[in-house]
C-alpha cells in the first residue's frame, strides 16, 4: 500500500507523464513528417517548430497539472491548519478544564476518586485521602485495593459488597470506619457513581468519600441524651404512678370507706344520704381514672408478673374502657427479659393502642408477642382506616408525635427495628423486632 502511494504521488505522476509524452513525440513526430510526404528540405525547419511546439505544449500541460496539484495542496493545507487550530483550542480548553478540576478536587475536604470499571486501577485520588486515611496516595496508584487494609474488619464485608454493585454500574453508598496509623478511627461515607461512554458501556467509576466522624459523634451524643431523657421520663412516670397508687389512691379509698360508713348513719336524712351516695360515686370514678392513669404511666406489676401478663391486664382494661375488641397472643418466656426491654415494649403497646382510639376508627385490634432464640417481635395490628405511610413520613411527623415517640423508644432505648405498615382503608401494623 505504501509503495502504491509513492508511485501515485504528484512528482511521480508528473515525471511519468512527461516521460511518456516526450518519448512518443520523439519517436512519432519525425516519422509522421516522412509519412505525410514533407519535402526533406523543409524537415529541419519543421523540426525546430516541432521542438518549440513540444516545449509549449508540455509547458501548458505541466502548468495546468501543477496548478491543479498546488490548488489541492493549498486547500489541504488550509484544512489542516483549521484542524490544527481546533485541536489546539480543544487542548487549551481541556488543559483549563483539568486545571479547574484539580483546583476543586485538591482543595476540597472530601476525597474525590476515579477508578477503572473493575476497581483494579486507581486513575485519580485527591490529596484529602492522605488527611483522612493518614496514608500516602502512591499506595493506591500501585494497588487500588490497598485502602481496604485500613477499613475496620467489621465494616470490610459491606465495603467489598458495594464493589460488586459498582462493577454492575450501579450507584452505591456505604459508611465505614477507617483505622489510621496513629490509632485514631474516622468514620467515612463513600458514594460512587458510574461514568458511561457514549455507547453506554461503563468506562469509569467516580466517587466522593467524606469524613463524617464529627456527625457520627454528634448523633451518638444525641442518642445518649435522648436515651437519658427517655429513661428519666420513665423513672418519673413510675414515681408518679407509685405516688398515685400509694398515697392519692389509698386516701381516696379511705374517703370512700368513710362516706360509706357515714351513709349507713344518715339513712334517715334522705337529702344527706343522696349527697353521700353521689360523693361515693364520684370518688369511685376518680379512683378508676387514677388506676387507668397508673396503667398508662407504668403498671406497678410489670416487674413482678412479667411483660406478657402486664399486657394481658392492660388489653383487658383497654377493651372494657373503649369497647374495641383486643386479642393478645404471647409466646415467650419473659422471666429473664431485660427490664428496659419489657418497659419499652409495654410503652410502645400502650402508645399504639392509644393511636387506635384517636386515629384508626377500628373495631378490632390484635397484640402479638413472638420470640425465638435470637429475637423478640412485638406486633400491634388494627382494622381501622389506615393511611399512606410514604406521605406520612414525608410530612416529617407533623401532628403525629405518637409514632415518633414509639420509634425513638425502639431505636434509642433498646436498639430495635421499628416499622409501620399501612394503606388507606387497609388498617395499620406496628412492628418492633428486638435482638436478644
Amino acid at each position: 500500500m505504501q509503495e502504491q502511494k509513492r508511485l501515485w504521488n504528484p512528482p511521480v505522476r508528473i515525471a511519468g507523464f512527461y516521460l511518456v509524452v516526450a518519448t512518443l513525440w520523439i519517436l512519432l513526430s519525425d516519422s509522421l513528417l516522412y509519412f505525410i510526404g514533407i519535402d526533406e528540405v523543409l524537415i529541419p525547419g519543421l523540426s525546430i517548430l516541432k521542438g518549440v511546439g513540444f516545449v509549449l505544449t508540455t509547458a501548458a500541460i505541466l502548468y495546468l497539472h501543477l496548478s491543479r496539484e498546488f490548488a489541492i495542496r493549498y486547500m489541504l493545507e488550509a484544512e489542516l491548519r483549521q484542524k490544527i487550530k481546533k485541536i489546539n483550542e480543544a487542548q487549551a480548553e481541556l488543559t483549563e478544564s483539568e486545571q479547574r478540576f484539580r483546583q476543586i478536587a485538591e482543595n476540597i475536604r472530601d476525597v474525590f476518586y476515579l477508578n477503572s470499571p473493575d476497581k483494579r486501577q486507581t486513575l485519580y485520588i485527591s490529596p484529602a485521602y492522605e488527611t483522612i486515611w493518614g496514608r500516602g496516595r502512591e499506595s493506591l496508584y500501585e494497588n487500588s485495593q490497598s485502602f481496604l487494609d485500613a477499613i475496620h474488619p467489621a465494616d470490610r464485608p459491606r465495603v467489598v459488597e458495594t464493589f460488586a454493585k459498582q462493577r454492575r454500574g450501579e450507584e452505591a453508598t456505604v459508611s465505614y470506619r477507617v483505622q489510621r496509623p496513629d490509632g485514631t478511627v474516622r468514620w467515612v461515607r463513600s458514594r460512587a457513581f458510574p461514568v458511561r461512554a457514549p455507547d453506554g458501556t461503563l468506562s469509569r467509576v467516580a466517587g466522593i468519600a467524606e469524613d463524617i466522624t464529627d456527625r457520627v459523634q454528634y448523633e451518638n451524643r444525641l442518642k445518649r441524651l435522648s436515651q437519658r431523657l427517655v429513661t428519666v421520663l420513665d423513672d418519673e412516670r413510675a414515681r408518679i404512678a407509685r405516688e398515685l397508687h400509694d398515697q392519692v389512691g389509698q386516701e381516696l379509698t379511705a374517703i370512700g370507706i368513710n362516706l360509706g360508713i357515714l351513709a349507713m348513719h344518715t339513712e334517715a336524712i334522705s337529702k344527706a344520704n343522696t349527697v353521700v351516695h353521689e360523693s361515693s360515686e364520684i370518688i369511685s370514678t376518680v379512683i378508676e381514672r387514677i388506676r387507668t392513669i397508673i396503667a398508662d404511666l407504668r403498671p406497678l406489676a410489670l416487674d413482678d408478673i412479667g411483660l406478657a401478663a402486664a399486657l394481658r391486664w392492660y388489653c383487658e382494661r383497654f377493651q372494657r374502657r373503649t369497647g374495641i375488641a383486643v386479642t393478645l397472643s404471647a409466646d415467650l418466656d419473659d422471666g429473664n427479659l431485660d427490664p428496659v426491654v419489657s418497659n419499652t415494649l409495654y410503652q410502645i403497646t400502650t402508645e399504639a393502642l392509644t393511636n387506635v382510639i384517636k386515629h384508626a376508627g377500628a373495631s378490632n385490634a390484635r397484640v402479638a408477642l413472638e420470640s425465638d432464640d435470637s429475637q423478640l417481635t412485638l406486633t400491634i395490628i388494627d382494622d381501622g382506616h389506615g393511611f399512606d405511610v410514604s406521605a406520612f413520613f414525608k410530612d416529617d411527623y407533623k401532628n403525629h408525635w405518637g409514632i415518633q415517640i414509639m420509634q425513638e423508644r425502639a431505636n434509642t432505648l433498646i436498639g430495635s427495628q421499628f416499622r409501620v405498615e399501612s394503606a388507606p382503608e387497609a388498617g395499620t401494623q406496628v412492628s418492633v423486632v428486638v435482638q436478644l
